[in-house]
């Protein structure tokens, strides 16, 4: 759906913008231009007594007044055409989060996951911090921040900024009472008063030195056991509010909250199978579960596209191992997309030329999530080429025919395949003779011959 609230902000802040800007030009134009006239007339007829010297010095006048004004013009309205186009620029910057705070933080979720099918507790701790830094660079006001673990004994601060360290762990923090707040967005220092409760007037007072007043936090944790939890703090100080008058946004909020999705996603991974290698349904669901709340049109896309791919791979004789791959490799193609703004992935009217470029950007960076998982890493290949042509002009490599890996050839098919006959917010669907005739028109240009072939196999048997 289309935010009116902020299209009709933005058009209104636009419109101000420019019409403020411009209304001042006309005005010095104006004042210039009466100035001038009026008063070089005066200046003039005092000066000049004879009716004929008189007619060629206002001529004179006249061809100055035309160069003067129109170098001050030009001068008055660049200045103009560069203010209104840098606001323009920053503002639709600032709508696309060119600057994801979340992208980067994701990137490591793949390996703290993988690393959590261990017991080494140190390696948890170290990609939580990279992720809790990756995000922390990006979040704009935020000053304050911390890393911790929560047991049912006591709560361990193992990384902070603006914070003392050492004298947080001196604190008594109960488990009990830490889950309180510690999974929510709090403002209008309503944490500072929930910390004051649990910790009493003294151990307040030794807290209160440890830090500056908190105006505003966001937390989100994630069970590594039923007794052990970690858990992350993006804190806004009050001296940091009062001087910025900027907090959270509702797309950072949505943002941080997407990613404890993700992170809570750790509990299945202990029943990954370490005798198979393969990765639990259940696991891999949670993921999809994301996308489709970040992505409204995606639900239900990645178990078809899977469904579709798997039929495909059996008409074309694939391995039992290679089946497999193809499955995954299905499920997870647009798991990158969880780095793309929301209101890109949801939006109804054309995208622009921008938005393409990074709504293109979700193979490779789903390839690099998958990467960073022993366990997947094999597969991120197929997604990272799942949007390449046969004939050589996708992406993001522009490999050609047989170039592409063949599971890549397959789910480009399955994966268009389901989007031209499903409906979006800004298109309808095809019509199913006229989806079979646009996948046959690209034959050897966007889809691979043999792939078609076998489409069309299954497509014809299923009308019989």
């Amino acid at each position: 759906m289309l935010n009116m609230k902020w299209f009709w902000r933005q058009f209104i802040s636009d419109w101000n913008t420019g019409f403020k800007s411009h209304m001042r030009t006309v005005i010095l134009f104006v004042v210039f231009s009466t100035l001038w006239i009026f008063g070089s007339d005066y200046f003039f007829a005092v000066l000049f007594s004879d009716l004929k010297v008189y007619a060629m010095i206002q001529s004179s006048k006249g061809m100055l007044y035309v160069i003067v004004t129109a170098v001050f013009l030009v001068f008055l309205l660049y200045t103009d055409y560069k203010r209104i186009t840098y606001y323009m620029v920053n503002a639709e910057r600032k709508r696309l989060r060119l600057d994801n705070p979340v992208k980067a933080g994701l990137r490591y979720t793949f390996r703290l996951i993988n690393e959590l099918m261990t017991d080494d507790q140190s390696d948890i701790k170290s990609s939580s911090i990279d992720v809790f830094k990756e995000i922390f660079e990006h979040l704009e006001g935020v000053d304050m921040g911390s890393v911790y673990v929560v047991t049912d004994k006591n709560v361990e601060y193992i990384h902070t900024v603006g914070y003392d360290m050492d004298l947080l762990n001196n604190l008594p923090f109960l488990h009990e009472e830490f889950q309180v707040f510690s999974f929510n967005h709090s403002k209008n220092l309503s944490q500072e008063k929930q910390i004051r409760k649990i910790l009493g007037k003294s151990n307040y007072e030794k807290y209160s030195k440890s830090s500056s007043a908190i105006a505003e936090s966001v937390s989100v944790a994630f069970r590594l056991e039923d007794d052990l939890y970690l858990g992350m703090s993006f804190d806004i100080s009050k001296m940091q509010f009062d001087t910025t008058k900027h907090g959270f946004s509702e797309n950072e909020i949505r943002e941080l909250k997407e990613l404890q999705i993700l992170l809570n996603a750790t509990i299945d991974i202990r029943k990954y199978n370490t005798e198979k290698k393969v990765i639990q349904k259940d696991i891999v669901n949670t993921f999809i579960h994301a996308m489709e709340y970040h992505d409204f049109s995606s639900e239900g896309h990645s178990q078809e596209v899977a469904d579709l791919s798997h039929k495909i791979g059996v008409e074309l004789g694939l391995s039992q191992s290679e089946l497999e791959d193809l499955k995954w490799a299905s499920l997870l193609h647009d798991i990158g997309k969880l780095v793309i703004p929301f209101e890109i992935l949801n939006k109804v009217m054309p995208l622009t030329t921008a938005e393409r470029n990074i709504i293109n950007e979700h193979a490779s960076v789903g390839a690099s999530f998958l990467v960073e998982s022993e366990s997947v890493k094999h597969i991120a290949k197929f997604i990272r080429h799942h949007h390449e042509r046969y004939d050589g002009t996708g992406y993001p490599s522009g490999l050609e025919g047989v170039g592409i890996p063949l599971i890549s050839r397959i789910i480009s098919l399955t994966d268009a395949w389901h989007a031209i006959t499903n409906s979006r917010p800004y298109k309808e669907k095809l019509e199913f003779v006229d989806a079979i005739e646009e996948i046959e028109s690209c034959k050897g240009t966007q889809f691979c011959p043999e792939v078609v072939d076998a489409f069309l196999r299954i497509i014809n048997e299923k009308d019989r």
